[in-house]
């Protein structure tokens, strides 16, 4: 039912930006739907031909089945089997992250696979900018906007303070984003996300979302989320995940390496860190060399500068080692941070949702965790490379110093 809903999202906007119908064109393709609905359903309902539970249910069926599946067809027609002439030039900007979005919704209503399931497939594919904006309006739509299907849990104060997730890039910034996203859904909150205007690395800093929220992704770069929540009137309750610097730059290497991202293959970062690191435990001089002239030195002083801008304020660190060693343990404490209500059937609930993003259980299916795609020895051979260089070693045990990590010796 839901990726039912999220293609029938997806496609009415589709039908005015991508190719241009009027309102009243659009109205009428709806129509349609529900006629070809009610021809289904209705005979079925009246006669007792399926479990329907009550007039409610019948409606959610056919506000989200065939007025989802005609809508969909006829846009499949029009830009397929008619050729059709786009919308204007003025829409241009929307087609391809609204087109992104559809094919998203239809790989989750067509293979039966989970949202996460097709984000985490299509994430080193799509430009991290139109990747954000897809994300911000699918958890704009999911959390705030949709009326919601089951009641939420009660976690606490209804609301009325921020929920804060910082974190920085390649420091569990995916896994914070998806820990906030199962406790937000069930929460019942308004989850908000920002906005990027650049792919390269180190990541821009990000708007902040445009939209009044009750829970904050800010992930990778936000520095101006303490003005967001005091605009919205909202006192903030925040937790950054922060990871050793070493771990985070170890990590960085080989998602630049696997070439992960849009900007790491179009500006040819993992072609040359391949053919400067094939492997082995060769030494890793030339390619660490590269990468921290080409963009390693400035994200390792850019991302410790906003985990100390997020510990400054206020928020309550969770080390990623500490989610490693009992993730049960570790969520307990961020739970807490959020002042998440103490009841011990709320937090079993929470904690189990969120167990499946623990680090233990991932693989290399997971786009972010490539380190686990290698040999020890060649790992082993990426961090002496990385330490020989006394400057980096230097800002490494500064930045652990901070964060609270054992200082090499």
């Amino acid at each position: 039912a839901g990726a039912r809903v999220l293609v029938g999202a997806l496609v009415i906007p589709a039908l005015f930006l991508v190719v241009g119908l009027t309102a009243a064109q659009v109205a009428r393709v709806l129509a349609a739907g529900l006629g070809c609905g009610l021809f289904h359903h209705a005979p079925l309902f009246a006669f007792g031909m399926r479990q329907y539970s009550g007039w409610g249910n019948l409606a959610w069926v056919l506000g989200t089945e065939w007025m989802a599946v005609v809508p969909l067809v006829f846009l499949v027609n029009r830009l397929v089997c008619d050729n059709v002439v786009l919308a204007p030039a003025k829409s241009a900007r929307w087609r391809k992250p609204v087109l992104h979005l559809l094919f998203l919704g239809v790989a989750c209503f067509t293979t039966k696979a989970t949202v996460q399931d097709v984000i985490y497939e299509i994430m080193p594919y799509v430009d991290p900018v139109w990747y954000q904006e897809l994300g911000t309006a699918f958890l704009r739509l999911t959390t705030c906007q949709a009326p919601r299907i089951s009641t939420p849990l009660p976690c606490g104060d209804g609301g009325a303070t921020l929920w804060v997730a910082a974190a920085a890039p390649k420091g569990s910034a995916v896994m914070s984003a998806m820990i906030t996203i199962e406790l937000a859904s069930a929460c019942g909150r308004c989850l908000g996300a920002g906005h990027r205007d650049s792919s390269a690395w180190p990541p821009p800093r990000e708007e902040v979302p445009r939209y009044d929220s009750e829970a904050l992704l800010a992930i990778a770069n936000m520095h101006d989320w303490p003005v967001y929540a005091a605009s919205h009137g909202r006192a903030p309750r925040c937790v950054v995940v922060t990871r050793d610097p070493l771990d985070r730059l170890r990590s960085l290497f080989f998602y630049a390496r696997e070439g992960r991202e849009t900007w790491f293959r179009t500006e040819g970062v993992d072609k040359t860190l391949q053919r400067l690191s094939p492997g082995g435990d060769a030494d890793q001089t030339a390619a660490v060399a590269y990468f921290f002239e080409a963009f390693a030195w400035d994200y390792l002083v850019e991302s410790q500068e906003y985990l100390r801008l997020n510990l400054q304020q206020g928020c309550v660190g969770v080390q990623y080692e500490e989610l490693q060693r009992d993730f049960d343990k570790a969520m307990s404490r961020w739970l807490g941070a959020w002042n998440v209500t103490e009841d011990p059937e709320v937090r079993a609930q929470l904690i189990n949702a969120t167990r499946k993003h623990a680090p233990a259980r991932q693989t290399a299916a997971n786009h972010h965790a490539t380190s686990r795609l290698y040999a020890s020895g060649y790992k082993a051979a990426v961090k002496k490379a990385i330490l020989a260089n006394a400057t980096v070693a230097a800002e490494i045990d500064r930045q652990r110093g901070e964060l609270g990590y054992p200082i090499a010796t």
